[in-house]
């Protein structure tokens, strides 16, 4: 009962403050694309009592942002804390949703219509509009949301295709627990702690590795410092090593020594789907103890 009652006081708190912050993204379109106005999303995590870890820092010299998808909070977890203006790829059907809708189409979010068969061409398009206006590219492979459970869903080639057709910086973020802290099929929120993990960036080609990306020295201090006064709690310090804490399991990248030799001839796709299974795994253990 406790559970579901978050749940629907958590649904409260999106959309009142979803209406709000609406209404501010009018107000400064203009102006970067309202995105001073957006990333008042991180209020949710302190209204809602969540406690939001960050392992490693973003990178903002990485063009496209390659990252799992569970939860509504995964959206309010890169509009709350990334510090670029980040265009994300969506359904057109949800840029058509009465007033909500606004929240895509006001900031010139990318729309697509899965049903055209000239979509695809204008996705490219409009995608090389953005990237010349200096916004970064968000895209969920997986293409909908995951259960939340174990295992992430197979990538679809979409991200793939547009990394190598732009010659892309890529960095992946893995999300673990955003579904337990909400989840709206059943309306609930079974946590009060989520992880967000921001890998290494790579070039497409290259075989992605499983470290967490870090700042110099001088500006972590920054970030960190920024990020506590955000409430955007930093797990790990900078000169530590990928999570001594974390369980480890066995990996076709990390520990896998004949996968480590014969990397050259991996897909670098299939690797980096395999690596963010990894390290998704890796923390979901490590949040989720009692389902070991």
């Amino acid at each position: 009962m406790y559970n579901k009652l978050k749940g629907i006081y958590e649904l409260i708190l999106i959309g009142i403050g979803l209406a709000i912050i609406l209404v501010f993204i009018y107000i400064h379109r203009k102006t970067n694309n309202a995105r001073s106005s957006r990333m008042a999303c991180r209020t949710f995590f302190t209204l809602a009592g969540i406690r939001l870890e960050q392992v490693g820092d973003f990178d903002e010299s990485a063009d496209l942002i390659i990252m799992n998808h569970q939860s509504v909070a995964d959206i309010l977890c890169l509009e709350g804390y990334h510090p670029r203006n980040i265009c994300w790829i969506a359904k057109k059907q949800l840029g058509e949703m009465p007033f909500y809708g606004y929240a895509l189409t006001g900031p010139e979010m990318i729309l697509i219509d899965r049903e055209d068969k000239k979509g695809f061409a204008i996705l490219l398009k409009t995608i090389k509009e953005k990237l010349a206006q200096n916004r970064p590219i968000v895209i969920f492979p997986e293409g909908t949301r995951s259960r939340g459970k174990e295992k992430l869903l197979p990538f679809k080639q979409g991200a793939k295709f547009i990394a190598e057709k732009f010659n892309l910086k890529i960095q992946p973020i893995v999300l673990i627990n955003t579904r337990r802290i909400f989840n709206t099929s059943p309306l609930e929120a079974t946590s009060n702690r989520a992880r967000m993990v921001l890998l290494e960036s790579f070039c497409a080609g290259e075989i992605p590795k499983d470290k967490v990306f870090y700042k110099p020295s001088s500006e972590t201090e920054t970030a960190v410092a920024q990020g506590k006064k955000f409430g955007l709690i930093p797990l790990v310090e900078p000169k530590d090593s990928m999570l001594d804490s974390i369980p480890s399991i066995p990996s076709t990248i990390a520990n896998d020594q004949e996968s480590i030799n014969n990397q050259e001839d991996k897909d670098w796709y299939k690797a980096l789907e395999e690596c963010m299974q990894d390290v998704y795994l890796r923390h979901y253990k490590a949040l989720n103890p009692k389902e070991s």
